[in-house]
């Protein structure tokens, strides 16, 4: 049992965490996240947010901001 477990570990495929992805966009790639962050919420963005909730939100070049319980969830 044992011995299967180790074996069905040893021939699973590799995976890369989205986290692993984060930081390769970061350091490799030299994105700058918090300027990523403060594009999606612009402040025109953060006061329709404010006033209205949750929604789907414009956030330029044909894009939207998906947001639920104040918290942007996605990007279409």
């Amino acid at each position: 049992s044992i011995k299967k477990q180790i074996q069905d570990l040893l021939e699973s495929e590799l995976t890369v965490s989205e986290h692993a992805i984060l930081r390769y966009f970061e350091r490799v790639l030299g994105f700058n996240l918090d300027d990523i962050k403060k594009e999606i919420l612009s402040d025109n963005t953060v006061n329709q947010i404010k006033l209205l909730g949750g929604g789907k939100y414009p956030i330029g070049n044909g894009h939207r901001a998906v947001v639920v319980c104040n918290t942007v969830v996605t990007i279409e």
